[in-house]
């Protein structure tokens, strides 16, 4: 994924990536997750994108997503950052990912 820059970033400041998966049908569950990311780029790998696949009889998972700037304020429990937005959110874009095998 790519988006465009908002010019340097500050030592505790990101690029906060946020994926959805929305419930397309009746029995589907939510799903989403985060990465805080330097570059204007991110290449997810199959681990992290694994849990917005859907099962085979459910067809293409709709994800969608977008950017924000944060500052980093911590860790949480699993030691996934947290921080407070400083920035507006990007326009949201969407991706189809193919049903787990």
């Amino acid at each position: 994924m790519e988006w465009s820059s908002v010019g340097q970033l500050a030592e505790d400041e990101y690029y906060h990536v946020h994926l959805e998966r929305r419930p397309q049908t009746e029995g589907q569950t939510w799903y989403g997750d985060y990465v805080y990311a330097k570059d204007t780029s991110h290449l997810f790998d199959r681990d992290f994108l694994a849990p917005f696949r859907l099962q085979p009889d459910q067809g293409q998972a709709h994800v969608y997503w977008w950017v924000r700037v944060v500052r980093k304020t911590g860790e949480d429990e699993d030691g996934k950052p947290v921080g407070v937005d400083i920035g507006a959110y990007s326009e949201e874009r969407m991706f189809r990912l193919e049903p787990n095998p």
